[in-house]
């Protein structure tokens, strides 16, 4: 995939493909709540993080890794830590 050339068209559809559920989520989040809901949603999202570390993981452990990947790791998680104290 890295390989091939994609347009502009390409990565616009993804983007409006992944963001979609975003939005329609918080479109019905908003007019219907209950606690069982949300504890379902806080358990699905606790499982795809807990899906994604796992992959991290295997991935900074495996013998081809380089030390440039796993910096990138952690640069990418101490972002997103501080974008998540901008937000506050």
């Amino acid at each position: 995939m890295a390989a091939s050339k994609t347009g502009v068209r390409q990565p616009l559809l993804l983007g409006f493909v992944a963001g979609s559920p975003t939005i329609l989520g918080s479109m019905i989040g908003s007019q219907a709540y209950s606690p069982a809901l949300g504890t379902l949603f806080f358990a699905v999202a606790a499982g795809a993080l807990l899906y994604v570390i796992i992959e991290l993981v295997r991935v900074t452990s495996a013998p081809e890794s380089s030390k440039t990947t796993f910096v990138g790791i952690v640069v990418g998680v101490l972002l997103m830590f501080a974008t998540g104290l901008l937000v506050r």
